[in-house]
């Protein structure tokens, strides 16, 4: 017995994420692809035929490569074995991971390994589930209670409350998609997409 929390698509194969592992589903049919891994999040790259992984011990990565799949286990750092929950992959094709209250950002290598890391947090207390979102060239973070964006300048994840270009306070969000947010500004919800084509 098993979950499926969501399905991401990949030409003609499904990928499912589930409590048991990672399943891929073509023609009727599905095959295990990581077994024995809670699945979290799954992040298609903007590279074709990767995938970014989050679990419930890490993340990993797994690359289509002459019809089968092969993973990537060398992304992860080090000694982090904390839970992945969301995860972006910034302009500069580096990953930003979130788990409880806790970012990492990753400057991946040619390999996909990870070259260095960074933790940031929030600075509260409490542990507040949170989406990370890349929207407008800019990493954002979408809590239950404020929003934040990543300062590039000063290198620091600051409270914003300007999300939808710059122009429109943000009253309500949906993040239920891998790559579409949608965003309230008063009576008007928009769509934001980072438009990846499988």
């Amino acid at each position: 017995w098993g979950f499926c929390f969501y399905l991401v698509r990949y030409g003609d194969i499904i990928l499912a994420a589930t409590n048991n592992g990672l399943y891929e589903i073509e023609n009727n049919s599905s095959q295990i692809i990581l077994k024995n891994e809670y699945i979290n999040y799954i992040l298609p790259s903007k590279s074709s035929g990767l995938f970014y992984i989050g679990t419930d011990r890490g993340i990993t990565a797994i690359k289509r490569e002459k019809n089968k799949w092969v993973e990537y286990p060398k992304i992860r750092p080090k000694g982090f074995n904390d839970p992945v929950y969301t995860i972006a992959e910034d302009e500069n094709r580096n990953i930003w991971l979130g788990n409880d209250n806790e970012v990492l950002h990753l400057v991946i290598g040619k390999n996909l390994s990870t070259i260095s890391f960074e933790m940031y947090d929030f600075g509260n207390e409490y542990p507040e589930k949170f989406s990370i979102r890349l929207i407008d060239n800019s990493i954002f973070f979408l809590s239950s209670g404020q929003i934040y964006r990543f300062n590039t300048s000063n290198n620091k994840i600051e409270p914003n409350n300007l999300l939808v270009f710059n122009k429109f306070p943000l009253q309500k969000y949906l993040v239920s998609q891998y790559n579409i947010s949608w965003l309230q500004n008063q009576s008007a919800w928009i769509c934001e997409t980072d438009r990846i084509k499988p």
